[in-house]
């Protein structure tokens, strides 16, 4: 693609930052450790989506690509993290949190699947919405789609649709 007319290029995708890293099979990771993981920056929100990402891999990530990270953590004002295995207990892992110090977690998950850890409702330290509670975590196990809104001043909103 003309980097003119990139996707990716945020002179042209209107102001989003992104970012993906991803480790390889020959690094010695496993399938899920291998997951790309995407940053997207807009108006002071740094979204973060790990994809099925382990601790393995993310410590791997981390260490190779932590100048780069840091960089786009210094941008955001507000972080936040799609939890990694759909909350799962087997995505949790302590060391994402320090090194991402996340505002907001969304959990992307199904009525009815494994239990969502409890930890990941908890972990984050929260965004206040429209004036309203503190908010540290979202899940779609009950509401199906979480909608977060920024505009170009970076007030944001959330709603959930069905």
């Amino acid at each position: 693609v003309d980097k003119s007319k990139s996707p990716v290029n945020s002179e042209f995708n209107g102001g989003i930052e992104i970012k993906t890293f991803h480790l390889a099979y020959t690094e010695g990771m496993s399938k899920n450790n291998t997951s790309v993981v995407t940053f997207y920056l807009y108006a002071g929100w740094l979204f973060i989506c790990p994809g099925d990402i382990e601790e393995a891999g993310w410590n791997a990530l981390w260490e190779k690509n932590q100048a780069t990270i840091e960089t786009l953590l210094a941008k955001a004002s507000r972080i936040v993290l799609v939890a990694p295995h759909h909350g799962r207990e087997s995505g949790y892992y302590k060391q994402i949190f320090d090194n991402l110090e996340p505002h907001l977690v969304l959990i992307s998950d199904k009525y009815g699947k494994e239990p969502t850890d409890q930890r990941f409702l908890s972990a984050a330290s929260g965004i206040v919405f429209n004036g309203g509670d503190t908010i540290s975590a979202l899940s779609t196990k009950t509401k199906n789609r979480i909608q977060i809104t920024v505009e170009s001043d970076g007030l944001a909103n959330f709603d959930y649709t069905h």
